[in-house]
This record gives C-alpha cells, sequence and structure tokens, in this order.
C-alpha cells in the first residue's frame, strides 16, 4: 500500500525544495522533499484534472437564499438606504454607497431583463 500525502510546505526550501508530509501505511508520518522540476511536472499532470474538479464545482455550487418579500425605504439623516424583508431572517437594512447602489441598480435591471428575454 502507497503513502498517502498529507501535507505540502507553502513556500520552498533555501535550496528551492518543498517539503511533504507522507503518512506511511503503517500510520507513522515522514517527510520528502521535492525538487522544483519534479513539482511543475506534478502541476502540470494534475492541473487539467484540478480544473475539471473546480469546474464541476462551480456548475453544482449551491449558495444561500433568502426570499424576498417586501422592500421600504429607511433614512439615515438625509441619506435614504434599502429596507429588505425576507421570509427566513426578517428585515435588514442595506447600507451602501452610492457606486454599490447604482451597481445593485445595474444588476436588478439585468436580472429583470433576463426574466423578460425568458418569457418572450
Amino acid at each position: 500500500m502507497p503513502a498517502n500525502v498529507t501535507g505540502v510546505s507553502n513556500r520552498p526550501n533555501e535550496d528551492g525544495y518543498h517539503l511533504l508530509e507522507l503518512r506511511m501505511p503503517d500510520g507513522s508520518i515522514n517527510t520528502a522533499s521535492i525538487s522544483p522540476d519534479m513539482a511543475r511536472t506534478i502541476v502540470v499532470m494534475l492541473q487539467p484534472y484540478v480544473l475539471e474538479d473546480a469546474l464541476h464545482v462551480a456548475r453544482t455550487l449551491t449558495l444561500p437564499q433568502v426570499h424576498v418579500n417586501g422592500l421600504s425605504l429607511v433614512h439615515q439623516g438625509p441619506r435614504a438606504q434599502l429596507l429588505v424583508s425576507t421570509d427566513e431572517i426578517g428585515s435588514l437594512v442595506l447600507t451602501m454607497s452610492d457606486h454599490w447602489a447604482m451597481e445593485a441598480q445595474r444588476m436588478v435591471d439585468h436580472v429583470i431583463l433576463s426574466r423578460k428575454n425568458l418569457v418572450q
């Protein structure tokens, strides 16, 4: 049974080698060093599989969602902010700079446009 790599140093030694931590079949831990050339070879060989896996994760990623059931304005001094009410966590105020408010408007416009295109 082969040893398992259980760790990799995040910086090379003075000689450019990285250290690997190995768990041996008997459970003991050993270290090994890997040359810069061998490290590059490993990256070249594994990179297509790592990228394929990352692409799969990105396609199947599920982000937390809240369901909006109301919107309103609140004022903090003369400046208006957006109050969002949700089923899951109640109400919260989205306090944002003018830059992010304009970006939010652009994103909402994009969402509305994409939904209109689906209906047609």
